[in-house]
């Protein structure tokens, strides 16, 4: 018998649907919280990662970023930052992204 390569749920009846094959399934407490950046700068984005450590938050979503067609990268102390926002001129409001912590980040495909 063959064996699925993503695992939908842990022992503990939890869903998971991670590629067992590419990334081990995150096991620790998963906390999401939501934020308004309204504008995202050098030092907002070291002050939200500390946060999220304080409060143990895995995953941060943000929004009005104002950054425009930003690559994913990973931040000093191992955040990784995936920012979306529109190219077009005269729209530097918009922009939406979410901060990873180091802890849960092995996980994402």
């Amino acid at each position: 018998m063959q064996t699925d390569p993503v695992s939908p749920a842990s022992t503990l009846g939890r869903n998971r649907f991670v590629h067992t094959d590419r990334a081990a399934p995150f096991e620790g407490e998963l906390i999401i919280a939501s934020w308004n950046v309204q504008g995202l700068t050098d030092i907002k984005l070291w002050e939200l990662t500390a946060m999220m450590q304080r409060r143990s938050i895995s995953i941060l979503c943000i929004q009005e970023t104002r950054v425009k067609q930003s690559p994913p990268y990973t931040t000093d102390n191992n955040f990784l930052v995936i920012l979306s926002g529109s190219g077009n001129v005269g729209r530097d409001y918009a922009g939406v992204g979410i901060i990873v912590a180091p802890w849960p980040k092995h996980a994402v495909l």
